[in-house]
């Protein structure tokens, strides 16, 4: 409600900066994550709920458009803590170690993250598409962390250059960011024939410049956000798509607003369809064989499961991707006492990320597939408790900045309903990865802001002002 607040009384600059200071990829982030606050805002109550993610975009873009972004980011840097002597290592440079390092560098550790791909960022760079997320405005973004004194090591494989016992003795913390980045099998037959692609592992590879040969013809299988990216990335290069889930429509985890952005690209959907066989010739894919399913009584996960009919269909396909869910791969910490659960996912204690000894996990290492925002979520939390443990203080209170607002609850509610951002229609979209969505205007963002019903304000508060 405070950046809210302050972007309704024009002051963006301070909206920035509160904004800032509890998430430091504004501009990254206000493009991706549409629900977590939307899921916690009192508007739905009434109508919709408050755009809150459309808004931290606008208020990063506007302040870069203006260049008057730096004048706060070197606010950050000028306010950085004494040089603590500490370093901390972070391996893996997504959301969560991100996160990490940007509260440990202002709390005055010198932090170091190690990254395996030539470039920082993680799944924004490396699994979401640049329709979603153009790169220029994450490399924008991260230009924060250079200022911050944060260093990076590129193309590195921990665990042999540099090894495990080199981080975890050269350093007084390790924090292990590495996500879940390790495609599941389908596990039936034909899964190793030319043309099957685990997808998670393609994103990566298309993302990272490296030219494949396709078949006209893509077949997708999963009902995720990387089964709605690869399918979305595949349009894009004018293939003809098709997803396949094994449950229905509404059972499907991915993004409600990336599956109708695939609708409405003209991208087919099958679903309750279980794959039982990848089809080949000559070793190449051919089609895949699916079991028709029914649904039947509710399972575990609150869904309907699906139950097989005795009904098989075909669908031929050039390629098929492989989306069916990703996993951690724990193994080379296992020597350092780091426990793994049975899917591989790292254990840590869930309030402060502590794993072992100096080492702590944090982001989908810990969870599994989750979304940037929890991951960043988690980095913060571990950055707090590792600097309450080295240094025996709590300091992170100091890194925020109180602003002063009204504290009052509009008489009215506003009757605007929720602002939809400006598309490029989808078909402009076929052939290249311009951002769909253009964002909102200055009116449109003052507006979404007077939509709050500032449930901050508690009856008895003391002063009309924070």
């Amino acid at each position: 409600p405070g950046y809210l607040a302050l972007l309704g009384d024009g002051r963006i600059e301070d909206a920035f900066e509160l904004t800032l200071r509890d998430n430091p990829l504004p501009g990254s982030m206000g493009r991706i994550c549409h629900f977590h606050c939307q899921m916690r805002c009192r508007r739905d109550d009434l109508d919709a709920p408050v755009a809150q993610g459309e808004i931290h975009r606008y208020l990063a873009d506007a302040m870069h458009k203006m260049g008057r972004d730096k004048t706060v980011w070197a606010r950050l840097v000028k306010e950085k803590k004494q040089a603590t002597g500490r370093k901390i290592a972070i391996v893996g440079s997504g959301p969560a170690g991100l996160s990490a390092s940007f509260y440990l560098a202002r709390l005055g550790h010198e932090v170091t993250v190690y990254e395996a791909q030539p470039k920082a960022g993680g799944i924004l760079r490396y699994g979401i598409p640049s329709y979603r997320l153009p790169k220029d405005i994450l490399d924008k973004e991260l230009e924060l962390w250079k200022a911050l004194g944060v260093k990076f090591v590129f193309n590195a494989r921990v665990g042999k250059k540099p090894s495990i016992v080199e981080l975890t003795s050269s350093n007084d913390a390790v924090i292990l960011a590495v996500g879940a980045e390790e495609d599941k099998k389908l596990g039936i037959p034909g899964e190793t024939l030319s043309g099957v692609h685990p997808g998670y592992e393609w994103l990566q590879e298309f993302a990272s410049g490296k030219k494949q040969n396709l078949g006209k013809r893509s077949l997708v299988i999963g009902g995720g956000n990387v089964a709605i990216d690869a399918a979305r990335t595949l349009f894009r290069l004018d293939k003809e798509v098709t997803v396949v889930y094994r449950r229905t429509k509404a059972d499907m985890p991915a993004n409600a607003v990336e599956l109708s952005g695939a609708e409405e690209e003209g991208i087919r959907f099958e679903y309750m369809l279980q794959p039982e066989e990848i089809l080949g010739n000559k070793g190449a894919v051919s089609a895949v064989r699916f079991r028709v399913m029914r649904p039947g009584a509710m399972d575990s996960s609150g869904r309907p499961k699906p139950v097989a009919s005795d009904r098989i269909v075909d669908i031929p396909c050039d390629e098929v991707f492989v989306a069916v869910g990703e996993s951690v791969d724990a193994s080379p910490w296992a020597k350092t006492g780091v426990l793994a659960r049975k899917d591989g996912r790292i254990i840590a204690d869930p309030m402060s990320g502590k794993s072992a000894g100096t080492i702590w996990a944090v982001g989908d290492a810990v969870t599994g597939p989750a979304t940037a925002a929890e991951a960043m979520g988690l980095g913060k939390r571990t950055a707090r408790a590792i600097d309450r443990e080295l240094m025996n203080r709590d300091a992170f209170s100091s890194l925020y900045r109180d602003f002063k607002y009204p504290m009052f609850v509009p008489l009215e509610p506003n009757k605007q309903h929720m602002g939809v951002s400006s598309q490029v229609p989808p078909k402009q979209r076929k052939g290249n990865f311009m951002e769909i969505s253009l964002g909102y205007s200055g009116e449109q963002a003052l507006i979404e802001a007077g939509r709050c019903l500032r449930c901050d304000v508690r009856a008895n508060a003391l002063s009309p002002w924070r």
